[in-house]
């Protein structure tokens, strides 16, 4: 019986300490895109332009701008709506220098930044072409990255030609294009 007394006396026999670290918050990042055109009667290119003519350039402009407080990519694709004039329509992307978009202008004073893609051209095809190929954040184009410090802005301009077919008379297009940021 003495032998179980000093059992259980041992087994009680222990050192503590305990510290605490009290009150941690935890806050997600943020991606936060946005752009120059954010009504939706402020559309590139309108239904209300006048009808397109072949090898008559028609040139919009656009500026996004991120402004997450976390490292991010930016891309930009494009969904098709009506498409039987799409493969009959040029396009072009091209990242530009900024310049004075408050009118909605053709943004000829823009020049190319040679700094991003091929001499500023980010895709040159059909818009069929771009609708197909690059139609999701994982095909998109451009790969901007950002880094989370301050908000950063990125001009594009978009130039679509009708090509000179008897195909593309009478035709429409529709398209979304689309800019997606994803943390990195």
């Amino acid at each position: 019986m003495l032998s179980g007394a000093l059992v259980w006396q041992s087994s009680y026999a222990a050192f503590t300490q305990e510290t605490r670290n009290d009150g941690n918050t935890f806050q997600g990042g943020q991606v936060t895109l946005g752009n120059n055109r954010t009504a939706t009667t402020d559309v590139m290119f309108d239904s209300t332009d006048a009808p397109m003519t072949p090898n008559n350039p028609r040139k919009r402009c656009i500026t996004v701008t991120y402004s997450g407080n976390v490292g991010a990519t930016v891309k930009l694709f494009g969904t098709a709506g009506t498409s039987d004039l799409a493969p009959h329509l040029n396009l072009q992307v091209e990242a530009v220098t900024a310049h004075n978009l408050a009118d909605g202008s053709a943004c000829d004073g823009a020049t190319p930044d040679t700094g991003v893609g091929t001499a500023g051209v980010l895709y040159n095809g059909t818009l069929d072409g771009f609708t197909t190929s690059h139609n999701s954040y994982a095909n998109g184009v451009d790969g901007w990255t950002v880094t989370g410090t301050g908000s950063v802005s990125r001009t594009y301009r978009f130039t679509a030609t009708l090509q000179d077919v008897n195909a593309a008379q009478g035709k429409s297009a529709t398209a979304s294009f689309s800019w997606q940021s994803m943390s990195s």
